[in-house]
Formats: C-alpha cells, structure tokens, sequence
C-alpha cells in the first residue's frame, strides 16, 4: 500500500474529535479511555438524555479533553500555553455545563475554613 494511501485510511483521534464522534474513537488508547470516562462522569450525573443533550455532552467532553491538554502544558512550563483559548475554553465548557443543568454545588466550606485546617494541621 502506498504511503498517500496509507494516509488517507489512517483516522487520528483529532480527526474523530472534529466530528465529535466519540463511540468511533478506539477505545484502547489513553486518549480514548479519558474521553469515555468524562463522558461517563457527565451522562451519570445526567441520566437519560435526548439526542441534542447528548450532542452537548459530546461538546463538553470534548472541552473537557481540550482544557486537559492545555494545562498539562502549562504545568510542563510551556510559555505559549497559557493563553485567551483557555480561557475561553473553560468559559465555554462551564456554560455548556450549566446549559445540560449541572450546576456546580454549593459547599458548606469557606476558604477561611480551608485555610483554618491548614494552620490547625501545621500546630499539630
């Protein structure tokens, strides 16, 4: 087989991911086992959806994926990795999150008392 045709059949990951077709993805590969474990983690919290939800899980799971990636190389001290599509990667995914109706959950525990148990386990 020649080498354009080799090319032509090969399907990359972030080819899959630009169709957002994610039961397509090989499951086999690290990238993958991520990807249907955060969809997982979403469709749980979820439970039934219809088929638009389902394409904003996909959205999202692929924002999930995406911000991953970047702060990876941010904790790597990649200079060129911190940038304004972070941000708005994060912006976009916590809207597409609070448009499925997950809202984040409101915690008894203040940064004070986060910061309190700091100093208390310090003195012991």
């Amino acid at each position: 087989m020649s080498k354009k045709k080799e090319r032509i059949n090969k399907v990359t990951l972030r080819d899959k991911l630009r169709g957002f077709d994610i039961d397509a993805l090989d499951g086999r590969t690290k990238e993958a086992k991520e990807i249907a474990e955060a969809r997982a983690v979403i469709l749980d919290a979820l439970g039934p959806v219809s088929p638009m939800k389902s394409a904003l899980v996909d959205r999202a799971v692929f924002l999930v994926w995406k911000c991953r990636i970047m702060e990876s190389r941010m904790l790597q001290g990649d200079p060129d990795a911190y940038s304004k599509d972070h941000l708005r990667h994060v912006e976009v995914l916590r809207r597409t999150l609070q448009s499925l109706g997950l809202e984040s959950h409101k915690t008894e525990r203040t940064l004070s008392d986060v910061f309190a148990e700091v100093v208390a386990e310090e003195d012991n």
